[in-house]
Formats: structure tokens, C-alpha cells, sequence
């Protein structure tokens, strides 16, 4: 155990994941997968929570990761932000078969094309479940592509035992995140799930709704204030050009609206009197 202590004592985040409804084999794949961003420590629960509470002395508000939910948990510790660890956690995504009341996470197509399954029951389990299929040597082919399941849909047992004979693995398993600590903050999944590009996006908008506001009220921030001179400069030169101000920024634009002025006049004058 005082392994583990130094070990959550040296590394910046800290997290605790559930594990209760992951194969074995597919948690090696993915701490293969996090090799150099991060490690995964499996050991009794008591031990865990006990090192993060001794961790706590020297690691502010850390206890407080004890306190998420997971059935069976795993410690994960790493020196990456909490949410560039979640993002390569939900990357590792390892593919699974599906069981009767599963969600589709994604639409569940069998393509056309041939099977390795040969001519017997199956050919009367796809025609049952609309997927157009027919003998052709010695296998089964598939006619058409078709959508079994839609994305959002339950998966019903007909289904399951389809796409176990056309070994079709539609659903997608990770690490489940209980909990990630770093700097005093312990971050749930709702928090670390958040979009970037809808994140950025907010903070866009809320940076342009502030902007215009402070503009509109001439609340002169550093933003603000230069625009705000730009406009009232312009509003200068406006006035002193409309009143005819002689001042010397404003001279070339009367010589210059004279001129034009002249110029117009003069297209209006006959030909034959601007000869003589």
C-alpha cells in the first residue's frame, strides 16, 4: 500500500474508474492503449480508498475521490490534465458482442455480401428479421445491405443471435469513470464529458455578448475604449467637415469636397460657354 500512496502522492491526477463490467482481456487492451499517458492499478477496494485517504495529508480535498460511485474500482493515475485523460480514455473503446436490452450506440447494419454461415436455420432467422438473404454454393449471401437496429435502440434476443453468427461486435465498452481528482477538484464524468467545440463556442459568444454590452453602455474597458476613440474621432471629423471647421485635419477634406463639388458643377455648365 505505500506504493501506491507515493505513487497518487507523486502524480498530478488522480482518478478512480469501474471496472465491474469489464472483461479482462479488454482492460490489458486498454492499459495497453494508455501506455505513457497513464496506469491502471487493480487491487481490493479498502486498499485504494485507504491510500487516497492517506494521500490526503499532502494532497488537498483528494479524500473526497472516495466518495464517487463504482461498483468495482481502479485506481488510474497520470500527470495529464483530467480532461486529456478522459478524451484517451474514451478513445480506447474496445468492440463487444451485444446482449438482449442493449442500447445501439450507433446503427447496427449487416452488409450484403457472403457469410461463412452454411444453408440451414439462419437463412429462416435473417428472412425474420427482414434481412434479404438467399443460397448461393455452399453459403448463405446476404442480398442487401440492411439497418437492423437503429442508434438509441434496444437490441431484441432475434438480433443478438444474428449478429453473433455474422460476428458483428456493435457495441463499444471503456473504461467507466467515476471520478478524476487534480488540484483540489474532484471532476465527475458530467463535467470531464463536455464538448470542446461547444465549450469554446459558449465562451465565444458570452466574450461578444459582454463586448457589445460594454460598447452599447460606453463602458470603456481596454477592449472597449480604443474602438470607442476610433468612433469618436470619426464623429469629430464628421461634424467639423458638415460645419465647415478650419482645422487643419479637416482643411484637405473641405479642399477636397470643394473640389469635388467644383467638379460636378462644371460637368452641368453647356460646352459652348465654358469655351468661350
Amino acid at each position: 500500500m505505500k506504493d501506491l500512496e507515493k505513487l497518487i502522492e507523486s502524480s498530478s491526477t488522480v482518478g478512480i474508474v469501474d471496472i465491474s463490467s469489464l472483461p479482462s482481456s479488454m482492460l490489458q487492451n486498454i492499459k495497453k492503449g494508455l501506455r505513457g499517458s497513464a496506469e491502471i492499478f487493480v487491487t481490493k477496494k479498502s486498499v485504494i480508498y485507504k491510500a487516497i485517504e492517506t494521500a490526503g495529508k499532502k494532497k488537498e480535498k483528494i479524500s473526497e475521490l472516495t466518495n464517487v460511485k463504482a461498483h468495482i474500482p481502479a485506481l488510474i493515475v497520470s500527470n495529464e490534465s483530467p480532461f486529456k485523460l478522459y478524451k484517451k480514455i474514451q478513445k480506447n473503446k474496445s468492440e463487444t458482442a451485444a446482449k438482449a436490452g442493449d442500447i445501439a450506440p450507433k446503427d447496427i447494419v449487416v452488409q450484403e455480401g457472403p457469410t461463412n454461415l452454411p444453408p440451414g436455420p439462419a437463412i429462416a432467422e435473417f428472412q425474420k428479421a427482414g434481412i434479404k438473404a438467399a443460397i448461393q454454393g455452399p453459403n448463405i449471401v446476404i442480398k442487401e445491405t440492411k439497418t437492423v437496429v437503429k442508434q438509441g435502440d434496444v437490441v431484441n434476443e432475434a438480433i443478438v443471435g444474428i449478429l453473433g453468427k455474422l460476428n458483428i461486435k456493435p457495441m463499444e465498452i471503456s473504461l467507466n469513470v467515476a471520478g478524476i481528482y487534480e488540484g483540489g477538484v474532484v471532476y465527475g464524468k458530467d463535467i470531464l464529458a463536455v464538448d470542446e467545440t461547444v465549450y469554446v463556442n459558449q465562451v465565444v459568444q458570452a466574450y461578444r455578448n459582454a463586448f457589445n454590452l460594454a460598447y452599447n453602455a460606453n463602458y470603456l474597458t481596454k477592449d472597449v475604449v480604443l474602438l470607442k476613440l476610433s468612433e469618436a474621432y470619426r464623429n469629430a471629423l464628421n461634424l467639423g467637415i458638415n460645419a465647415a471647421v478650419l482645422e487643419k485635419e479637416i482643411i484637405p477634406h473641405l479642399l477636397a469636397k470643394a473640389n469635388l463639388q467644383a467638379l460636378s458643377v462644371a460637368e452641368k455648365v453647356p460646352k459652348e460657354v465654358t469655351a468661350k
